[in-house]
């Protein structure tokens, strides 16, 4: 059988057989998901009679900022996503700037306008490390 080079032309090139078996490119923070979560979570306590305080959610669709957090990345399909984490931490970072150990200690001994300044700041947070 005279080589005629055909057996080759259904393989890809040894780069792309390279890259694909051997060298895994970084897998960068799941920041898109994290500012959905984020953009949703602020929006279900945009109006301040649906945010409340010292409970999560009180069925009526009233929430605090870890509430809504949970109920965002839950509607959202992204409860078991490594969005949900970064979000929380985000959010978490901003409340402990703030001096607050804890995000529902920030949601229970402020106001409304301080936890959604909170939002905008780790959504713009997100934003500058997506870049």
């Amino acid at each position: 059988m005279p080589f005629d080079g055909n057996q080759f032309l259904s393989k890809p090139p040894l780069w792309n057989c390279l890259t694909q078996c051997f060298i895994k490119p970084p897998i960068p923070p799941n920041n898109v998901d994290a500012i959905k979560i984020l953009k949703l979570s602020r929006s279900l306590i945009k109006n301040k009679k649906h945010w409340i305080q010292h409970i999560y959610n009180d069925g009526r669709n009233r929430y605090c900022a870890i509430g809504a957090l949970h109920s965002s990345a839950s509607l959202l399909g992204l409860r078991e996503n490594n969005g949900f984490d970064i979000a929380y931490s985000s959010l978490h970072n901003i409340a402990f700037s703030r001096g607050f150990p804890r995000i529902e200690a920030m949601n229970d001994k402020t106001n409304h306008k301080t936890v959604m300044t909170a939002f905008d700041e780790a959504i713009i947070d997100l934003r500058q490390l997506k870049r």
